[in-house]
């Protein structure tokens, strides 16, 4: 019995890559591989403004790939980089892109023991959540700040009225970037960082395909925990 399940987890971890693949969906619906989540968002902000009806897989099919190859996520594996993918949600009546778009991973048989359609979905989650933190901190410092500035130049001498509802209002954004980096670096490092370290550390002991199953469970559903996603925290997430 021993034997054969030492011989199992050897044919995960050298013929079918788990270790590999884990690290891929760490770095995609996880936002591991931050360059590249950072030129997907710059090439996509305006796109996924319009209404969903006007959304189209191909078109930000090549935003992705053109994220991959300007960052350094085009030196990962190349076979995990194939499983990669674009996938709209269905869109009801006044959605825009922001509330379809989601970056998919398909594993491969017999990966889907360990990678089932659950923890995918809950993969799904979490990439959603911390897509929409990303769009947030995105627009506020790189947009709504620009235009700030610009404002404060273009106005000041025709609205000088205006100059301290503008810094009043420039100091407000500036609350709110705050508290988005703190929380979007409090899931990137306290949770995300440190659970995929712990759960990493322990694959070398793991001893059957059983404990292996039970282990990525726990780090899925302690990720989901400590991001506030659980039905424990919801009143904190609202």
């Amino acid at each position: 019995h021993s034997l054969i399940n030492k011989e199992v987890i050897k044919i995960f971890y050298d013929k079918f890559h788990f270790k590999e693949n884990l690290t891929a969906i760490n770095r995609y619906l996880l936002l591991g591989q931050g360059d590249m989540m950072q030129s997907l968002m710059e090439s996509l902000f305006d796109e996924l403004k319009k209404p969903a009806s006007h959304i189209y897989k191909h078109n930000l099919q090549a935003n992705l790939e053109t994220a991959i190859r300007a960052s350094n996520a085009k030196f990962n594996d190349k076979e995990c980089l194939k499983k990669l993918n674009i996938k709209l949600m269905d869109a009801s009546t006044g959605d825009t892109g922001w509330d379809i778009f989601l970056l998919e991973y398909n594993v491969d048989v017999p990966l889907t023991v360990i990678f089932t359609k659950s923890s995918l979905k809950e993969y799904q989650k979490l990439f959603f959540f911390f897509w929409k933190l990303k769009r947030l901190e995105y627009s506020q410092d790189h947009q709504i700040w620009r235009k700030f500035m610009t404002y404060a130049h273009t106005l000041k001498e025709k609205f000088d009225v205006m100059r301290t509802v503008i810094q009043r209002s420039m100091l407000f954004n500036q609350q709110v970037i705050h508290f988005v980096s703190n929380l979007h670096n409090f899931i990137a490092l306290e949770v995300l960082e440190t659970q995929y370290k712990i759960f990493f550390d322990k694959l070398p002991s793991i001893t059957s395909l059983d404990e292996l199953i039970s282990l990525h469970r726990k780090f899925v559903d302690n990720v989901i925990n400590q991001s506030l996603l659980n039905t424990d925290n919801n009143s904190i997430y609202k």
